[in-house]
């Protein structure tokens, strides 16, 4: 797994916050300040964006979704909320059709 994220907060629910095109996890900063005391908050940088690495090949939007489910699995999350800006929102929809 290439995707660099952060956690923050703990307990339930869970937010998992998706930047759109071009962006990082930072661009959540509020957010994530805000909702760590709530619940758990996740907040990836997308294969390629922040400190992820970038993936050899195409990938497509369901490739992603994949990649973020492996977050959320490798962290045993449950009860979760996916939060997408942009591109993120498009993956966020993508992650629950794949991944319900």
């Amino acid at each position: 797994m290439s995707i660099h994220y952060i956690r923050q907060g703990g307990g339930k629910p869970t937010f998992v916050f998706i930047h759109g095109f071009l962006c990082n996890y930072t661009h959540w900063a509020q957010q994530i300040d805000f909702f760590s005391n709530e619940g758990t908050v996740l907040a990836v940088d997308l294969p390629g964006h922040g400190a992820s690495v970038g993936q050899s090949g195409r990938m497509n939007v369901s490739d992603v979704a994949r990649e973020v489910v492996d977050v959320i699995k490798s962290n045993a999350l449950e009860n979760i909320f996916l939060v997408g800006h942009s591109m993120g929102g498009m993956l966020s929809l993508q992650t629950a059709v794949d991944f319900p």
